[in-house]
């Protein structure tokens, strides 16, 4: 064995014994294996990411978002410019939606609740009343003219 290959074997294998060699190139080969059925490329097993810990920002956001509920991603990342955290608008979506975050829907109309009486059908003339509508310059304004629904001339 030549001095170059011992010193590059040293480098790539560190203080390992000849066992823990024999076990390291087994899984690797192993890993290939699985590698080569799954249809994954080297690079996508091996990779690491090298974004920062996102922790401090992810806890502000959700103190400003706890105390303003009503304040949506927008306001809140104005919110943070004024206490010194200046972020990207696209990075504080991102988390924003990653914790949940929304801002809290108002109530819609109120209807009322429960079955909805029958309109009574007319058992004589002018027992029902009701007030035609025209559209006139001013915008829309009732006329004079009223209609009883019940009326036999009306139908």
């Amino acid at each position: 064995m030549t001095q170059f290959t011992y010193y590059r074997w040293r480098k790539q294998f560190g203080g390992l014994t000849g066992d823990q060699v024999k076990r390291l190139k087994e899984l690797e080969k192993e890993n290939d294996r699985l590698r080569k059925a799954l249809r994954i490329d080297r690079s996508t097993v091996r990779y690491t990411s090298t974004r920062p810990d996102d922790a401090p920002l992810r806890e502000a956001m959700k103190a400003l978002a706890a105390e303003r509920r009503r304040f949506g991603y927008r306001r809140i990342h104005v919110m943070l410019d004024r206490q010194g955290i200046v972020m990207n608008q696209k990075k504080l979506r991102r988390l924003y939606r990653e914790e949940k975050l929304q801002v809290r829907r108002r109530g819609g109309r109120k209807r009322a609740l429960g079955a909805r009486r029958p309109m009574l059908v007319p058992d004589r003339a002018n027992a029902r009343w009701s007030q035609r509508h025209h559209l006139m310059e001013g915008g829309l304004q009732p006329s004079p003219t009223t209609l009883g629904l019940g009326d036999a001339s009306s139908q």
